[in-house]
């Protein structure tokens, strides 16, 4: 631990309220019910410490609150701004003492309880910052900041129920300036897949004309996930309307997209490069229009752009990698996608992108080592999965059956999967089920040319010429120059 610590924005901001009359949350505790009237001294050493600390002069403020528990050790206040000294000289264990102490000597604050649990927190203690949280909270139950970090310590255990119904205590609890128990709540209940609780605990906050931005855009995901968006429309046009951050813009451009307006989506994102020109979000959604609009050369000279901004940016990374693909471009794609592997948080996605690559350059030794990486880093990864099974489909069918068939498992709503399921049993010998999957899929699909002609195959290896020919004709009459339109052409010996 370095520098000022702020325990999330309470110490401070709690030590000005106790020591200069009152507490949120915790009633209101004056000075002059703690001190004798007579004894001025302590009141001017505590008023120089409480200064002292906001300064950001901690020994100071240690050596002024010394003095106040050597004259007054039964008072609570001197040990509680000593506490937050030694805090903020990361002093850790001799700060838990003497909040501890000024917790015993409170009769209802919390506070110290409080920031004892952010130490702890902050140190990895949970087990012990739970229990501080906790005893804060059974002490005063409207003491907010606890309520509000029991949420998140029980949301990081996966206990997103009991989490929300801290957040909303906390929410019952903070005053209308704490925005941070209304965001909590919200993210929870979106976690919790209940995107329209989390837009209607931000509706209050974020119809107020000062909403902070963060409530704004918490509001706008939610009313989205909820399928509000006229609501989500209202909140990221008064973003965009304070040229704070382009969220404003970048979520306009995406509703834009949603409705198919190109137009717009490119209105709102010129708009945002104008208003943030040094912002990577934004080269990258506009990046990400140029190319859907099939100007590569356009799109990968904006992401270089954002990549000089933010050298080592992933997503900037893994889109000019794209854009050098769809330009023909492998070398650079796979150099460009190389840097996304060898960085620190690379992803399985990362691996897979490479693995595709080095396909395409005719390198499937490499193609399934960055495959099996993905797998590994990511068993539920079906796009590696299925890929890898294709791949070794022809060489190792057994095992490229059994990756294909959790591919399938994983996402069976995908066509090409269970393409690549049917194949891999067609090159293991498993006719029947292949066929079974491939007459599914036909169904399901009968424009794609490689799923009849690979089904014809298997239908003439079952013996029945006469089906196999015909789908290898559908297949030739969907597409006459797919991908092995010259190998279904010598099968039934057409022109």
């Amino acid at each position: 631990m370095t520098g000022q610590i702020r325990f999330g924005g309470l110490a401070l901001a709690v030590s000005a309220a106790i020591l200069a009359g009152g507490v949120a949350g915790a009633g209101t505790i004056g000075l002059d019910s703690l001190l004798p009237p007579s004894d001025t001294a302590q009141s001017e050493t505590l008023e120089k410490g409480r200064t002292a600390l906001q300064e950001g002069r901690f020994a100071e403020a240690e050596a002024l609150s010394r003095d106040v528990t050597r004259s007054a050790p039964d008072l609570a206040d001197g040990w509680y701004l000593l506490g937050l000294s030694l805090a903020n000289l990361d002093r850790v264990d001799e700060a838990l003492v003497a909040l501890r102490k000024a917790a015993n000597l409170y009769a209802s604050n919390a506070q110290p309880l409080v920031v004892i649990g952010d130490l702890l927190r902050s140190t990895g203690r949970l087990n012990e910052a739970e229990a501080a949280y906790t005893e804060a909270v059974e002490r005063d139950p409207g003491t907010w900041p606890a309520q509000d970090s029991l949420g998140q310590l029980l949301e990081a255990k996966g206990d997103l129920d009991a989490a929300i119904e801290r957040f909303r205590a906390a929410v019952d609890a903070a005053p209308a300036e704490a925005p941070e128990p209304a965001l909590n709540l919200a993210r929870a209940l979106a976690k919790a897949g209940r995107p329209g609780e989390a837009a209607a605990a931000l509706g209050p906050l974020a119809a107020r004309p000062d909403a902070p931005l963060p409530v704004l855009e918490t509001a706008a995901r939610a009313a989205l996930a909820a399928g509000e968006r006229d609501t989500a429309r209202a909140h990221l046009e008064r973003i965009a309307g304070r040229a704070q951050s382009p969220s404003g813009r970048l979520g306009l451009a995406q509703l834009a997209l949603q409705d198919g307006n190109t137009a717009a989506a490119k209105t709102q994102l010129t708009a945002a490069r104008e208003e943030f020109p040094e912002s990577p979000a934004v080269l990258l959604q506009l990046g990400n229009l140029q190319g859907a609009m099939r100007d590569y050369e356009t799109a990968l000279a904006t992401y270089s752009e954002g990549l000089r901004l933010a050298p080592e940016n992933p997503a900037l990374t893994k889109a000019a990698s794209l854009a050098e693909m769809r330009l023909g471009r492998l070398d650079a794609a796979a150099a460009r996608a190389e840097t996304l592997v060898a960085r620190p948080g690379a992803t399985a996605a990362d691996f897979a992108w490479l693995a595709t690559l080095r396909e395409m350059q005719g390198q499937p030794q490499d193609a399934r080592k960055n495959y099996e990486r993905a797998v590994e880093m990511q068993p539920d990864n079906w796009i590696a999965l299925n890929n890898l099974a294709a791949l070794i489909a022809e060489t190792e069918p057994s095992a490229a059956a059994e990756l294909a068939q959790r591919a399938v498992e994983l996402a069976p709503e995908i066509p090409d999967v269970k393409e690549t399921l049917a194949w891999s049993m067609f090159q293991a010998g498993d006719l029947a089920r292949a066929a079974d999957v491939y007459a599914a899929l036909h169904a399901e699909t009968p424009g794609d040319a490689v799923a009849a002609y690979r089904f014809g195959l298997v239908r003439l290896a079952q013996g029945r010429e006469d089906e196999g020919r015909a789908l290898i004709e559908a297949a030739l009459a969907a597409d006459p120059e797919f991908k092995y339109a010259e190998q279904a052409r010598d099968t039934i010996g057409a022109d």
